[in-house]
């Protein structure tokens, strides 16, 4: 029953501890006797006030996350919080996905933050920006087509998703991932300031859009909420950080990113027109499923790999690390 997910999340959190501990062991990255310093106040000053500004930002962000299922039950009843429930999944498995980018690169650029290396670090979050936008892009097309008929082939057709709900995730999926590298960029810094009451208010004015607009609008008004004060908060104060931090423009920014997502864009446009035609064919729903996500996942392959942003960042970046000179020199 329940409590088997317990178990499996403290069998989990066990197992992470340890592999942890016996990593840092063997690559003796723990200091050696005598070595470790004494405790200075000051430092832990800052690593609690760091704390309490990272809280706020992650309080902001569970009132986004949490509070659709709480409101959704209250003004359209328990069916509808567990279609709702059912029909985000993919969303969220997407969400994380694309966002693993991002997180998994914030050591390396706090990293180049420290050792000053500015043009450096500037062209990193860049490219690690635009990869992402490009992730979000291609798995927004996935949910905007498919999301409906995964939800179908799931539940055996009990719970119908509608199409307009589809696209809304896709652009929540899309702006959620750009405002996360924007957003999140503050913290490699160490410089949060005022975006932790940026994030907080945008929880509070989410919960407060929904509580209106769900009884009228139903899944459409929580999504539209959502995205709509993601743009206008963390989105747009994000981009003026990052404009800030590294001196540039919004439009230098931006030009630099649709430059390289136009492509998919375009491409995700033409597969839209061919979905339109293809849903009345008098197919089943695991042929029609089927056949329309190959069709997809064939045109991803061929666009990411003869697109030029995306395959020279993914030689460059990326398979450059399995080679050992390069993880020796670190040139």
């Amino acid at each position: 029953g329940l409590y088997s997910l317990i178990a499996a999340s403290a069998t989990s959190a066990l197992f992470n501890n340890i592999i942890q501990i016996i990593g840092c062991v063997n690559l003796r990255l723990l200091p050696s006797g005598g070595s470790w310093g004494r405790v200075q106040w000051s430092k832990a000053v800052v690593l609690f006030r760091f704390a309490k500004e990272t809280f706020l930002m992650a309080l902001g962000w569970q009132l986004i996350s949490s509070s659709p299922t709480i409101l959704i039950s209250k003004f359209m009843g328990l069916e509808a919080a567990a279609t709702w429930a059912i029909g985000t999944k993919i969303f969220t498995l997407t969400q994380q996905i694309v966002w693993r980018l991002f997180d998994f690169s914030v050591a390396g650029l706090s990293e180049l933050f420290v050792r000053g290396e500015m043009r450096r670090l500037q062209d990193r979050f860049f490219e690690i920006t635009t990869v992402t936008a490009i992730m979000s892009i291609l798995f927004a097309g996935f949910l905007a087509f498919f999301n409906g008929a995964f939800v179908g082939l799931w539940t055996g057709k009990r719970i119908l998703w509608a199409f307009s709900d589809d696209l809304l995730l896709a652009l929540l999926l899309v702006s959620y991932s750009f405002t996360r590298c924007q957003g999140g960029f503050v913290a490699v810094s160490m410089r949060i300031g005022f975006a932790q009451y940026i994030y907080l208010l945008d929880g509070v004015l989410f919960c407060a859009t929904s509580f209106f607009l769900i009884p009228h609008m139903g899944f459409s008004g929580c999504l539209l909420a959502a995205l709509v004060w993601d743009l206008a908060l963390p989105g747009f104060y994000g981009l003026f950080r990052t404009c800030r931090f590294f001196g540039t423009s919004f439009f230098f920014i931006l030009k630099a990113v649709l430059r390289c997502v136009t492509p998919f864009i375009f491409a995700l446009a033409a597969f839209g027109f061919l979905f339109i035609f293809w849903k009345p064919l008098a197919l089943d729903t695991w042929t029609n499923f089927g056949l329309g996500f190959c069709f997809y996942l064939f045109l991803l392959v061929l666009l990411f790999f003869f697109s030029g942003y995306p395959k020279r960042v993914f030689s460059q970046n990326f398979l450059c690390f399995l080679t050992e000179d390069v993880i020796v020199t670190g040139k």
